[in-house]
Parts: C-alpha cells; sequence; structure tokens
C-alpha cells in the first residue's frame, strides 16, 4: 500500500534528522539494503537467462513458434534484468565514493585547486 504525502513527508524528515545525527550509520544501512537488491536482480536476472537458453535449445527439437518467442521473451527479460542490477551496483560503487569520486580523481582536483591558489598569488 502506497503512502499518503503526509506519511511520505514525515519519512523524509526521519530520514533527514537520521543523516544529520549519524551520517556514516545512514549511508551504511542504506548502500546495504541496495547492495542486497541489485544483487539479487543480477542473479534472478541471471537465472532468467540460463532459463531462456535452455528453452531455446527444447524449441530447437520442436517446430511451435510460440515456444521459440517465449523462449526468446524470457533470455531477453533476464538479460535486461542482469544488466540493470549490474549498472545498479556501479552506481551504488560510485555513490558509496561519495560526490569526490575515485581517490584518483579527488587527487586530481586536489592539486589543480592547490595550483589555482598558486596562480592567484602568483597574479596578486
Amino acid at each position: 500500500m502506497p503512502l499518503s504525502e503526509h506519511e511520505q513527508k514525515i519519512l523524509e524528515e526521519i530520514e533527514r534528522q537520521l543523516y544529520e545525527q549519524d551520517p556514516k550509520f545512514a549511508r551504511n544501512v542504506a548502500s546495504k539494503a541496495r547492495k542486497g537488491h541489485s544483487a539479487r536482480n543480477l542473479r534472478r536476472g541471471i537465472g532468467l537467462f540460463v532459463l531462456g537458453v535452455a528453452a531455446l535449445f527444447v524449441w530447437f527439437g520442436t517446430t511451435q513458434i510460440l515456444f521459440g518467442v517465449a523462449a526468446f521473451l524470457l533470455m531477453l527479460s533476464g538479460a535486461t534484468l542482469a544488466y540493470n542490477g549490474l549498472k545498479r551496483s556501479g552506481e551504488e560503487r560510485a555513490a558509496r565514493r561519495g560526490p569526490g569520486g575515485d581517490s584518483m580523481g579527488k587527487r586530481f582536483r586536489d592539486q589543480l585547486g592547490k595550483v589555482r591558489k598558486l596562480r592567484r598569488r602568483d597574479s596578486d
């Protein structure tokens, strides 16, 4: 059952307060919840794809077109689900790194900031 607008506002307020009071805990809980969901989608997608491939091999022994189409659609939905699971897990890894990105990108931005400060000093 979907939440009402008032309940959604209350939930958003609770989340905001949790992030303010203990941001490390809030990030940890959020990443574990998302990680489990995307990994589950990845496993289900791979399973559906394998099942579709098996059904496609069975179709080669029969002459029913509808069975072949169903097998192909099963493979396609499995591949799509697995792709989305992989994509989300990659996004979660990027989100865990934070807004600064990976460590190499962060170091590059830090060095760039230092160079800009030195240029400002030299021009003054």
